[in-house]
C-alpha cells in the first residue's frame, strides 16, 4: 500500500462560552450549524463552508476552519461522496462527523486490523457507557483511480473530523492506494 495522511485542528466555535478563552459570541452556534449543515446532505454543500462558515469563523475563533477547507478540497478531487449514519444519535456541535472505515476498490473490501482494532475501540466504550462519539457519522470518500499503465487501482480514503467548541478536535485524512 502507498499512504497519504493529513491531519490537522477539527475544532468548532471556541467562543460558546463566556467563561472560556475568547469569551462569548453570537457567531459560535450559527458557525457550527454552517458546518453540520456543511457535511449533512448526500454530498457536501460547499456553499454552507465557503459561504456561510467563512462570514462567521472571524467571531467564532475556529482554528479548524482551514482544515474544514483542505478537506474540501480533498473531496472536491475525488468527486466521490457517501454518507453513512452509523445510528439514531443526534447530530450536534459536540461532534459534527467521525469516519472510521470506508473502502473501495477490490484491494480494500476486507476489513483491515487497524479498522477491525477501531471498531472494536468504539464497540466497547459504547459497552462501557464512555463513549464520547455522540452524533458519529461516518464519510466515506471513494474513488477508483487507474495506475499510469491503466490497471484499476483500490482506493481506501478514511477521514476524520471531530471538533469540541470548547476543546480540542483533529481532522485526519488518509488515502491508501494499492
Amino acid at each position: 500500500w502507498n499512504c497519504a495522511l493529513y491531519a490537522t485542528s477539527g475544532d468548532l466555535a471556541h467562543t460558546h462560552d463566556a467563561a472560556g478563552p475568547y469569551g462569548r459570541f453570537d457567531a459560535a452556534a450559527p458557525y457550527d450549524d454552517a458546518l453540520a449543515a456543511w457535511l449533512s446532505g448526500g454530498a457536501p454543500d460547499r456553499t454552507q463552508l465557503l459561504g456561510r462558515a467563512a462570514s462567521l469563523v472571524g467571531e467564532a475563533k475556529s482554528c479548524g476552519f482551514t482544515g474544514f477547507v483542505v478537506l474540501q478540497g480533498a473531496l472536491d478531487a475525488a468527486q466521490a461522496w457517501t454518507r453513512q449514519d452509523p445510528g439514531s444519535e443526534r447530530q450536534d456541535s459536540q461532534s459534527i462527523a467521525h469516519g472510521a472505515q470506508s473502502s473501495a476498490g477490490p484491494a480494500s473490501r476486507k476489513e483491515g486490523a487497524e479498522q477491525r482494532q477501531a471498531r472494536r475501540s468504539r464497540e466497547n466504550r459504547s459497552k462501557r457507557g464512555k463513549s464520547r462519539e455522540e452524533g458519529q457519522e461516518q464519510l466515506h470518500v471513494a474513488d477508483d483511480m487507474d495506475d499510469r499503465q491503466g490497471r484499476p487501482v483500490g482506493v481506501k480514503t478514511q477521514v476524520l473530523a471531530v471538533g469540541h467548541p470548547s476543546y480540542y478536535g483533529m481532522m485526519v485524512a488518509s488515502v491508501q492506494l494499492s
